[in-house]
């Protein structure tokens, strides 16, 4: 069971005290809780929520394969800064991890937070100071140790 209360007690602060990289990271490893919390979240604070996953997928059907990698970051980030400036909750994450397109999701959220704020749900974990995205035996498991963002952007469900 989730904890609500020092969810909302982190939000506001990231809210109160925006800071360099305003990005909300919400990371637990079951999906469906992930998007209950988000849910709640997007419904207290009136935030738009975006599939970011679907979203774009659609924008990049009709780039060439080999051209994908180089315009993925540029759509995504023309896909934020349409809620400029924010906040946006992102859902539905997975495709940023898709290894041909060579992102790095987190990079990613904390540049394009600084022309839209916006809150992440993260399908992983943050412990001990390691955030990580999916289970260790998920194909595209990643790790970021210390992953430069302030202690209250930060929240492990």
């Amino acid at each position: 069971m989730v904890e609500y209360t020092p969810i909302f007690e982190k939000t506001d602060q990231f809210l109160a005290l925006p800071p360099l990289y305003p990005c909300l990271i919400i990371a637990h490893p079951e999906i469906e809780q992930l998007y209950t919390v988000g849910q709640l979240l997007a419904k207290t604070y009136t935030w738009p929520t975006i599939a970011a996953g679907g979203r774009l997928s659609q924008d990049l059907l009709n780039v060439a394969p080999r051209r994908r990698p180089a315009m993925a970051s540029r759509l995504f980030a023309d896909l934020l800064q349409k809620y400029a400036p924010g906040p946006v909750l992102c859902q539905e994450i997975d495709l940023l991890f898709e290894p041909t397109l060579k992102l790095d999701p987190l990079r990613l959220f904390r540049e394009q937070s600084r022309h839209t704020t916006t809150a992440v749900l993260w399908p992983g974990s943050y412990i001990n100071g390691i955030l990580t995205y999916a289970v260790p035996e998920h194909a595209h498991y990643q790790t970021w140790v210390q992953p430069e963002l302030c202690d209250y952007c930060l929240i492990a469900l």
